[in-house]
This record gives C-alpha cells, sequence and structure tokens, in this order.
C-alpha cells in the first residue's frame, strides 16, 4: 500500500488474512486495499468477516461507512 499498488497488496494480504492466526488488523488492511483496488464487494465482504471477530473495531467501521459512502454518491 506504501507503493501505491493496491493490487499488489491485495495478493499479499489475502495470504496472510487466510492463516487461521490473521488478526483483524490484517483482514482490515486486505479490506482497504480491495477498496483502493476498485473491488468493492470484496472489500465490503472482508470488513464483514472482520466485524465477526471484532464487532467493535474502530478502522473496519470506518472503512465500511466510506464504502457504502462512495456506493451510495454513485449511484
Amino acid at each position: 500500500m506504501r507503493l501505491n499498488e493496491p493490487a499488489a497488496a491485495v495478493a499479499w494480504f489475502t495470504k496472510a488474512a487466510q492463516g487461521p492466526t490473521a488478526t483483524v488488523t490484517v483482514i482490515a488492511r486486505l479490506a482497504e486495499a480491495q477498496f483502493r483496488a476498485g473491488d468493492p464487494a470484496g472489500a465490503l465482504a472482508s470488513v464483514s468477516r472482520g466485524l465477526q471477530r471484532d464487532p467493535s473495531h474502530a478502522a473496519l467501521i470506518a472503512l465500511e461507512r466510506r464504502i457504502r459512502a462512495a456506493a451510495q454518491a454513485q449511484r
């Protein structure tokens, strides 16, 4: 993400998030990368997965709002 290559970040974060010990932070980073790569549906799925594990995760809640606001703006 620091290199502004969200598609590459998606690939790496997907691998990291698939592990059984994946943290909610890794899932949040995956969701952010998916959103920036132009995959809002995938990002929402990742947000949902993360929020199932930690319903009060502030970064996931904020990202979910951003994704939904962007979808609303496109209508």
